[in-house]
């Protein structure tokens, strides 16, 4: 896990590192590193999902199901 989490690229790895492995709120992660809340937000979605596919695991953001006809 910390070997795919070095490989992040910067901005990710900061985020990850700052708010996961040191608990700091996303408030304080947006300040130190001088972005918006929702920057930081965005950083921790896209390194998440570059952990999870270089980790090889499996994707658990809900996909919409469509109904088959006749349902």
């Amino acid at each position: 896990m910390y070997e795919a989490i070095a490989e992040l690229p910067n901005r990710q790895f900061e985020v990850i590192v700052l708010r996961y492995l040191l608990g700091y709120p996303t408030s304080r992660v947006a300040w130190f590193m001088g972005i918006d809340e929702r920057t930081v937000g965005h950083h921790l979605r896209r390194g998440k999902e570059r952990l999870r596919v270089k980790l090889g695991l499996p994707d658990d953001r809900k996909k919409p199901q469509h109904k088959q006809k006749g349902e």
